[in-house]
């Protein structure tokens, strides 16, 4: 592993994580080479008042002190999931406050309860059978879509996407291709969300479904669902732990029963293949397997760590003090930005 890698030595799809030795990793971004400005990478951003995060492009030139993970043997994922990172960069994604706040509250909590990182890593893996595996289905029936539906923007109940929510879930909705029916990107009328799920508009829906989910992944989502209902649905049961209670369950919230949106558990391919038995190891590697919404760049870093299977540490790279972008590519990037910008108003405004 080398520790003087630069600019030249990255690969398109690299998910390049800043983090000083010894300190907790803090940003993720995924290397996407020429795509924007000559060496570029895309990542969400947030600004200092840390309520309003954009996806982004970003010249590599001028980097920080970053880590370098690299997908070792799935050039066919590897392919899939730079096109889904272009595809969303186009459309600004925003965001609120309140899905930092939490992450960091989860992140403090459960840093002073385990002794280790493996015991951490451990939680987040059940974190991702038990909601985690439903949010990136989400995504991944979203694949042809923007990232973020109108009319989100000015919520707070957490929607948008933080820098490592959005490289995790590039990454499991590549893999998810093969058995997640997507949303064509001209189906203004349809969407899908399981917060706008009840259990008995659940029950309802499946009656209409025409493939009926199998009964245990019925099961398994009626758990997921009612975790998103309560204001914190990271309410750890930290007696079954042996652990003092962490988070309490803030009761619920009237949803909305708009039949436009359709649960994830409407969009599984085969229904003889139950969600909760699939192998999700080989489907998207144990690297990955983290709730996008929750999980923080130290965890990525820590999960991609311990794939040694599937993620190559590549190595560190410092500083490197290239020569900024030229005026010129500025003003084309930014054109592209508008262009971009007015394209996802005109979609919107199909909605």
């Amino acid at each position: 592993m080398r520790n003087d890698l630069k600019v030249s030595d990255l690969r398109n799809g690299d998910i390049v994580i800043w983090k000083m030795e010894g300190s907790a990793a803090s940003h993720v971004e995924i290397y996407t080479g020429s795509s924007h400005f000559a060496s570029t990478s895309v990542h969400a951003v947030n600004n200092p008042e840390k309520a309003m995060t954009k996806i982004m492009a970003n010249s590599f030139r001028g980097a920080f002190f970053k880590q370098i993970f690299r997908m070792k043997g799935r050039p066919q994922h590897l392919r899939r999931s730079l096109r889904q990172v272009n595809r969303w960069a186009r459309f600004e994604s925003p965001y609120d406050k309140f899905r930092i706040d939490l992450k960091t509250k989860f992140r403090n909590s459960t840093t002073s309860k385990f002794g280790n990182e493996g015991a951490k890593h451990v939680l987040m893996q059940q974190l991702f059978h038990e909601q985690g595996c439903f949010r990136a289905i989400k995504f991944a029936a979203r694949r042809r879509q923007i990232m973020c539906y109108p009319g989100d923007d000015e919520s707070f109940t957490g929607r948008g996407v933080t820098c490592c929510m959005f490289a995790i879930l590039c990454y499991q909705v590549a893999g998810l291709v093969n058995y997640v029916t997507p949303i064509e990107s001209n189906d203004f009328d349809l969407r899908v969300s399981d917060k706008k799920m009840t259990e008995s508009e659940l029950k309802n829906l499946v009656k209409l479904m025409k493939k009926k989910p199998n009964n245990i992944d019925i099961q398994a989502y009626k758990r997921y669902i009612s975790k998103l209902h309560s204001k914190n649905p990271y309410d750890i049961d930290w007696k079954s732990l042996g652990e003092p209670p962490m988070l309490r369950n803030g009761g619920g919230r009237p949803r909305s029963s708009d039949y436009s949106f359709l649960p994830s558990l409407n969009f599984w391919k085969d229904s003889s293949q139950p969600i909760t038995t699939l192998d999700w190891a080989q489907v998207i590697t144990p690297g990955l397997m983290l709730d996008a919404k929750i999980a923080n760049p130290e965890d990525l870093f820590r999960a991609l760590s311990f794939d040694v299977s599937n993620w190559r540490h590549v190595g560190s790279m410092a500083q490197e003090n290239g020569q900024a972008p030229s005026e010129e590519e500025k003003a084309l990037y930014q054109g592209q930005l508008r262009a971009y910008a007015e394209k996802a108003e005109a979609r919107r405004g199909r909605y």
